[in-house]
């Protein structure tokens, strides 16, 4: 049950982390929060959510960055808005007793020797939507991308609730980084 469950954190991830490229840059702000950038082509988040699951000794969060709403995350199949366009996951390990997601930075750690690390990357776009349910989508970019484990996410929990996030990576796709501020939805 708890190997299915990874399949499907990790399905999903993939699923949600696709992003269509966009001839449009974002001009809501003038620092380019809450979009990020990757092969020099921008990409506006609209939307934020987290999900976290248990393996083993681990907890797994999953922090999916979207253009588009997720409306039933865990449904099956996961039902989207007709209109999704990409979505940017993270999946980043803490000890399985931490209760909240930390408000640390996570670098990527392909052996996992680390307690807290960012061992999913992934951005998808390209999706197709028929009756909010995916028919298809493309993967661009994920893990086996990262150059030499260039990779980090910064979590912060602001005092108001909501969130900031940070990232970075070397990829093979050239240089990857954004940032988000604002709610994010935590599904349980």
């Amino acid at each position: 049950m708890k190997f299915t469950k990874l399949i499907t954190v990790l399905f999903l991830t993939g699923l949600l982390i696709s992003c269509s490229s966009s001839d449009e840059n974002n001009t809501n702000d003038v620092n380019n929060q809450n979009t990020f950038t990757i092969a020099n082509n921008s990409y506006e988040i609209t939307n934020a959510y987290i999900k976290r699951d248990n393996l083993g000794n681990s907890g797994l969060y999953t922090i999916l960055l979207t253009k588009g709403e997720i409306l039933d995350f865990n449904s099956n199949p996961q039902l989207f808005s007709n209109d999704f366009e990409y979505g940017l996951g993270f999946v980043v390990r803490v000890p399985v007793e931490a209760s909240i997601l930390p408000s640390i930075t996570f670098n990527y750690d392909e052996d996992g020797n680390s307690n807290n690390y960012l061992s999913v990357l992934s951005f998808s776009n390209q999706y197709q939507i028929s009756n909010n349910e995916v028919q298809s989508y493309n993967t661009v970019m994920n893990q086996n991308d990262i150059v030499n484990e260039e990779a980090r996410i910064i979590v912060n929990e602001l005092n108001d609730g909501t969130f900031n996030f940070n990232f970075n990576a070397v990829t093979t796709l050239g240089q990857f980084n954004g940032s988000y501020t604002g709610v994010v939805e935590i599904i349980n």
